[in-house]
C-alpha cells in the first residue's frame, strides 16, 4: 500500500510539473510572439498604464506593480485591420480606452475585434476605407464616447443606423458628407451630444429651417449649425435641446427674435455661452437671463433698440453667479448700468465696443475682484474714465484699448502704478514720451502697438525697454531704417510686422536678435532673398549656391535664430525659391509657417518632403491643386490650412491620417477647408 501511495505521488508530481511546464512555456511562448509582433510593426503604439486600486497604488512601488503584471495597456494606434486582430489576440486588450487606425487600410469585418475592448471610450478611423456597414458593428460598442470619421466613406445616411443601437456621445465627420443626409441623422440620433470636424467648416446658409424639423427632444449640448438665423417661430424649438451648452443667435433681418422667442431659453440650464446678436432686446427680454444658472459667457451684440436695455434690465444678470466673460457691443452704458455690471464680482473678461458711455459712467477697477482683462474698442472715454481703469488697484493684467479717443496724458501718468502686463493700443498716435513712460512698467511682457503712428524717437524708446518678451507693431509706420532699434530688446521673443514697409534689407538684423522665436511679417515687402538671408542666417550657413554671398554677420549671431519656431509669410512676394530654405526652418519643428496668399505652387511643395514635424502649415490662397495631396498627406502635419486652394473635399479625405511620426498625439488631423 505504501509503495502504491509512493508511486501514486511521482506520477502526480511528474503531471503537475509537466503542467507547470506547459504553463510557462504557454508565457514565455506568448512572451515572443508578442514581442515579435511588436519588434516587426514598429509602428504600432502601445500606451500602458497602471490599472490597479488606489490602495495598492499608494503602497507597492509602481516598478514593482508593473513587474507582478498590474501594467495594462490603454491606448493603441496601428495600421490595418490584420494587426488589429492580431493584437486582440496575443493581448490583454480589456482596459483599451483610446484606439486609432491610421496610414493604413482596415475592412468593415475587421472593427469586429472592438467587442474585445469593452472599456474603449474614443476610436479614430480617420482616413480610413470603412462604409456604411460599419455602423452597425460600432454601434455595438456600449461605452463609446467619441467617435471620428473624417475621410472615410461614411454617408450621413449611414449614420442613421446608430439609432438601432448604441450612439456615442460625440462624431466626427468631414465636407463630403451631404448637409441635408446628415442633418436628418442628427434628428433621429436622440442621445448624440456632439457632432462636428470639417463638416462644420461649410458655409452653407445656417437659417433656422433645419431647427424647425426637430420633432423629438434631443441631447446636442452644441447646436451643429452656429450661428443660426433665428425667428421666434425657431426659437421655440430650443425646449426640445435642453442639453445645450453653447448658442449663438443672430436675427433674421425681416423677422427678428424679440423677448418673446427668448423666453424659450430659460429651460437651457445646462447654457453657458450664448452670443445674442442684433436682436429686439428690451429689459423684459433680459429677464429671461435670469434662469440661466450656469451662464459663464455672454455676449450682446448691437441690439435693435440699444435704449431699450437700461440699469432695470442688467440686474437680472445678478444670479449668473458664474459669469465670467462679458462682452457688450452697441449698448448705452449710464452710471446706473456701470455700477450695475460692477456688482457681477465673478467677471474676469469684460469687453466695451461701440457703447456710448455716459460722462459719469466710471468704471471702477477695485468693484471687479477677479477682472483680468478690460477691452475698449470704438469708443470716446473721458479722462476720468481712463484713469479709473488705470490707477484704481486691482489684479487687472491686461488693458486694451483700440480706436477710441482719449488723452493719452492721463493713461501714461498712472500707467506705472498698474498692475498690467499686456497693453495693447490700436489705431493710435503715440509719442517719445508716452513709450518712455510705459517702459518704467516693469511687469509688461506684451504690447500692441497695431495700427499707430510712432516717431523716430518712439522707436529708440522701444529699443531700450529691458523686458519685454511680445512686441506688436503690425501695420505702424516702422521702416527698416527703425528694426536695428529694436535691436537693443533683449528678451524679445514674439515680433509681429505685418503690413508695414520691411524689405528685404531688414532680414540681416532680425537674424541678429538672439531671443527671437516668432516674426510676422504678413503683407510686407519680403522677398524670397529676404527668406533666404534670414533662414540661411538662423542655421549659421553660407550660400554655396550661384547667389550673391550673405552678410558677414558674427558666428555668435549666425545661429541665434536656431529657437525660431513661427514665421508668417502671408501676402508676401515669396515663391517655390523659399521653400528649401522653410523646409531646414521646419527642421526645428515650427510651430507654424504661414504661406498663405503666396506664390507657391504644386512643383515647390515637393521641396517639404523629408521635414520634421511641423504644427501648422497655411496654404490659404495659394495655387496649389490635388496633385499636391500625396505630398501633405507624407508631411508631419498636425495643422492644414487650404482655403481658396485647388484642392476639394474628395481630395481632402486622405489628409486626415496621421503621419507616422506623430507619435506622441492621438486624435485627428485639423484640416481647414
Amino acid at each position: 500500500m505504501k509503495r502504491f501511495l509512493s508511486r501514486r505521488a511521482f506520477w502526480t508530481a511528474i503531471v503537475v510539473l509537466l503542467i507547470a511546464g506547459g504553463f510557462v512555456a504557454r508565457l514565455k511562448y506568448r512572451q515572443n510572439s508578442r514581442e515579435t509582433f511588436l519588434r516587426q510593426n514598429p509602428n504600432i503604439i502601445l500606451e500602458r498604464e497602471l490599472i490597479v486600486s488606489d490602495f495598492l497604488e499608494d503602497n507597492i512601488p509602481s516598478g514593482t506593480l508593473r513587474w507582478l503584471g498590474f501594467d495594462g495597456i490603454v491606448g493603441v494606434k496601428l495600421e490595418s485591420g490584420e494587426q488589429l486582430a492580431q493584437l486582440v489576440d496575443l493581448f490583454d486588450v480589456s482596459h483599451v480606452r483610446e484606439v486609432q487606425l491610421q496610414n493604413g487600410t482596415v475592412s468593415d469585418d475587421a472593427l469586429e475585434a472592438f467587442a474585445e475592448m469593452p472599456s474603449l471610450e474614443n476610436l479614430w478611423l480617420d482616413g480610413m476605407p470603412v462604409t456604411d456597414a460599419a455602423i452597425p458593428i460600432l454601434a455595438k460598442i456600449k461605452g463609446l464616447k467619441r467617435l471620428s470619421l473624417c475621410g472615410t466613406n461614411v454617408t450621413g445616411t449611414g449614420l442613421v443606423q446608430f439609432r438601432d443601437g448604441y450612439t456615442p456621445e460625440e462624431i466626427n465627420v468631414d465636407l463630403r458628407l451631404d448637409k441635408e443626409e446628415t442633418w436628418q441623422a442628427i434628428l433621429q440620433l436622440p442621445e448624440l451630444k456632439r457632432f462636428g470636424g470639417a463638416w462644420m467648416q461649410n458655409s452653407e446658409s445656417r437659417t433656422e429651417e433645419r431647427l424647425l424639423r426637430i420633432d423629438e427632444q434631443l441631447s446636442l449640448e452644441y447646436s451643429p449649425f452656429l450661428p443660426l438665423t433665428f425667428s421666434d417661430a425657431g426659437m421655440q424649438k430650443l425646449e426640445l435641446t435642453p442639453d445645450l451648452r453653447g448658442l449663438r443667435v443672430k436675427s433674421n433681418a425681416s423677422n427678428p427674435v424679440t423677448d418673446v422667442g427668448l423666453k424659450n431659453i430659460e429651460k437651457l440650464n445646462s447654457l453657458r455661452v450664448l452670443y445674442l446678436e442684433e436682436i429686439d432686446l428690451t429689459d423684459e427680454g433680459m429677464a429671461s437671463l435670469n434662469n440661466l444658472p450656469a451662464l459663464e459667457h455672454l455676449a450682446i451684440n448691437k441690439p435693435i433698440r440699444p435704449e431699450s436695455i437700461t440699469s432695470a434690465g442688467w440686474k437680472h444678470l445678478s444670479k449668473s453667479k458664474d459669469l465670467k466673460h462679458l462682452s457688450i457691443i452697441g449698448c448705452h452704458l449710464d452710471a446706473e448700468t456701470i455700477e450695475v455690471i460692477s456688482s457681477f464680482h465673478n467677471l474676469n473678461y469684460l469687453t466695451l465696443q461701440e457703447c456710448e458711455m455716459s460722462e459719469g459712467a466710471v468704471i471702477d477697477l477695485s468693484a471687479f475682484p477677479k477682472l483680468n482683462i478690460l477691452h475698449f474698442e470704438n469708443m470716446t472715454l473721458t479722462d476720468q474714465q481712463i484713469k479709473s481703469a488705470c490707477i484704481t488697484p486691482s489684479i487687472a493684467t491686461t488693458l486694451s484699448i483700440k480706436e477710441c479717443n482719449f488723452d493719452w496724458v492721463n493713461l501714461v501718468d498712472s500707467a506705472t502704478a498698474q498692475t498690467y502686463t499686456h497693453l495693447s493700443f490700436s489705431r493710435l498716435t503715440v509719442t517719445a514720451d508716452q513709450l518712455k513712460s510705459l517702459s518704467r512698467m516693469s511687469g509688461l511682457n506684451f504690447l500692441d502697438l497695431a495700427g499707430c503712428q510712432i516717431s523716430k524717437e518712439g522707436y529708440a524708446i522701444l529699443g531700450k525697454f529691458k523686458m519685454l518678451p511680445r512686441l506688436r507693431l503690425s501695420d505702424t509706420n516702422i521702416t527698416d531704417d527703425e528694426i536695428p532699434l529694436l535691436a537693443g530688446i533683449p528678451t524679445l521673443m514674439h515680433l509681429g510686422l505685418g503690413g508695414t514697409e520691411i524689405t528685404d534689407a531688414s532680414m540681416v538684423q532680425l537674424a541678429g536678435m538672439p531671443t527671437l522665436t516668432s516674426i510676422n511679417l504678413a503683407n510686407t515687402k519680403v522677398t524670397d532673398e529676404g527668406v533666404r538671408i534670414l533662414l540661411e542666417q538662423a542655421k549659421g550657413m553660407r550660400s554655396t549656391s550661384a547667389n550673391p554671398p550673405l552678410p558677414s554677420l558674427p558666428p555668435a549671431v549666425a545661429t541665434n535664430l536656431g529657437k525660431l519656431t513661427y514665421l508668417d509669410l502671408t501676402g508676401t512676394a515669396i515663391t517655390d525659391q523659399s521653400i528649401p530654405h522653410l523646409r531646414e526652418l521646419m527642421m526645428f519643428r515650427a510651430q507654424g509657417v504661414i504661406l498663405a496668399d503666396t506664390q507657391i505652387t504644386d512643383a515647390g511643395l515637393k521641396e517639404f518632403v523629408g521635414m520634421r514635424r511641423c504644427g501648422l502649415l497655411d496654404l490659404s490662397g495659394t495655387a496649389i491643386t490635388k496633385e499636391s495631396v500625396p505630398v501633405l498627406e507624407d508631411l508631419p502635419l498636425f495643422h492644414i490650412r487650404l482655403k481658396g486652394t485647388g484642392i476639394d473635399p474628395d481630395d481632402v479625405s486622405r489628409l486626415y491620417r496621421r503621419h507616422p511620426s506623430e507619435i506622441g498625439a492621438i486624435g485627428t488631423r485639423w484640416i481647414e477647408f
